[in-house]
């Protein structure tokens, strides 16, 4: 450990190299850490036969890395005739639909 006098007499620049040292060595740690707590976790609902709904309050997706943040196939609702490009009407108006009559460009069920 190093003491607070040792610190007091070292230079801006080895105070730095210290600090960038310090920083890596703290998230190699907390990293190490939070691998192991994963690790335990996992074990104890093996060992317990936990369901994942039980404690999240839905199923966790196997190889997700957020499985609470599940994304779901959104389907076209406007299709560009010329060329076929679509949007779901989701995010930014496009630009093949901007200032049109949306409703010229919808998909309908028999169009589909």
């Amino acid at each position: 450990m190093i003491s607070d006098e040792q610190l007091s007499t070292m230079s801006l620049a080895d105070l730095r190299v210290l600090q960038d040292k310090l920083g890596k060595r703290i998230l190699a740690l907390a990293s190490e850490e939070k691998q192991e707590a994963i690790k335990k976790v996992r074990g104890l609902i093996e060992a317990y036969g936990i369901d994942t709904k039980a404690i999240f309050g839905r199923a966790a997706h196997k190889g997700s890395a957020d499985a609470s943040v599940a994304k779901r196939a959104v389907e076209p609702k406007f299709r560009d005739p010329e060329t076929g490009k679509t949007w779901t009407g989701r995010g930014m108006t496009p630009k093949w639909l901007v200032g049109k009559n949306r409703d010229d460009f919808r998909i309908t069920a028999e169009a589909a």
